[in-house]
Formats: structure tokens, C-alpha cells, sequence
């Protein structure tokens, strides 16, 4: 009998620390795709280009209630909300960020960093986050509806 008592509190702790929902998915659409050249239209994230762009030298940050934070989230595929890859089917490399709604600094080297704002739509019930507008430097470079967040940045 003790050992029925036991096992019937074992099951009931179990039940009671699931959480109704838990096995729900979601679906997150923030990331923008982009590709920076020079006036000569070289690909700036190449590394066999002059003065390009390292991924060793970019640094995100997100400006949270007006305090620059670099982003490191070790447990995260991207640790510091970008990556860069190579697009074969364009030939280039792009750097793909992932938004926040705050705004977010790409500090692409020790004298470059910009800004870019966004507008995310988000419905919770069904899990669902999605970026809308997208600035860079204060410039609207993207609207849902078109093909794909991605632009060009020339420097």
C-alpha cells in the first residue's frame, strides 16, 4: 500500500509540473539578409576582397532603454545575432542579422557602425513574430510583401 501511495504522488507531481501549452511551436521571421559592396561593386564581405568586412570584427547590439548591449547568447546557434554565408545562387556573401524590436547597432569594424529599426508584428496566441518595415540608417530598405528581407548597402 505504501508503496501505491508513493507511486500515486510521483504521478501527481509529474502531472502538476507540466505546463498546459508547453508543446506548442512557434515561428519567428526576424532576420534580414544583407549584402554590402564597395562603389565598384565588389562583394565587401568576400574575404579574398581588399578591407572587407571579417566576421571577426563585427559586433551586434541591441540599444536597450537607451544603454548599448553587445549581444552573446552562448546557448544560441548565432551567439551574437548574425552570421555570414555565402548565397550561391547570387555569388556573394550576405550578413544575415536577426532584429529585435529594439534598435540594433551592426558594428561592422572599429569605424563603421549602423543602425538598424524595425517594426515587428507579433501574435502571441499563435505564436507567430514577423518583422514589417525595416530601416538602415534611417532609410526604410524593406516592407512585408516583398520577396524577401534582403538589401544592398553600399560603403
Amino acid at each position: 500500500m505504501k508503496t501505491l501511495l508513493i507511486i500515486l504522488v510521483m504521478i501527481s507531481l509529474l502531472f502538476a509540473s507540466c505546463k498546459k501549452g508547453s508543446n506548442e511551436k512557434s515561428s519567428k521571421d526576424v532576420g534580414v539578409r544583407i549584402f554590402y559592396t564597395n562603389a565598384e561593386g565588389m562583394d565587401l564581405l568576400d574575404p579574398s576582397t581588399p578591407n572587407h568586412f571579417s566576421a571577426n570584427n563585427i559586433h551586434v547590439y541591441h540599444m536597450i532603454k537607451g544603454v548599448k548591449t553587445e549581444v552573446n547568447n552562448p546557448m544560441m546557434d548565432y551567439p551574437h545575432d548574425f552570421r555570414i554565408i555565402k548565397n550561391d545562387s547570387l555569388k556573394q556573401y550576405e550578413l544575415c542579422v536577426f532584429l529585435s524590436p529594439d534598435t540594433v547597432l551592426v558594428q561592422l569594424n572599429k569605424d563603421i557602425t549602423d543602425t538598424i529599426t524595425c517594426t515587428i508584428e507579433a501574435n502571441k496566441s499563435i505564436g507567430y513574430e514577423a518583422v514589417k518595415k525595416i530601416w538602415y540608417n534611417g532609410t526604410q530598405k524593406w516592407e512585408f510583401g516583398k520577396v524577401a528581407a534582403a538589401f544592398t548597402i553600399i560603403k
